[in-house]
């Protein structure tokens, strides 16, 4: 909801964006910091912000990532 139009984001990202980011926390857990601001850029930049087009998408986009990656998720 609040897309400009719609994109093809597909099952493929949403399995891929686990990949990494079971990855990160997997060689995070030894360590106290996650980091949130690499993941938010994969995931919106790369992972799904390739599929993204319009600019405004783009910041809606980033804007979900930053307000829920972040350590209140834990």
């Amino acid at each position: 909801m609040g897309w400009n139009m719609s994109y093809p984001f597909n099952m493929g990202d949403l399995r891929d964006s686990y990949l990494v980011l079971n990855r990160y926390m997997e060689t995070a857990s030894g360590s106290s910091k996650i980091p949130f601001e690499d993941l938010i850029y994969i995931f919106g930049e790369i992972m799904y912000g390739g599929h993204i087009v319009d600019d405004w998408d783009r910041r809606l986009a980033k804007g979900y990532l930053e307000n829920v990656m972040n350590a209140t998720i834990f």
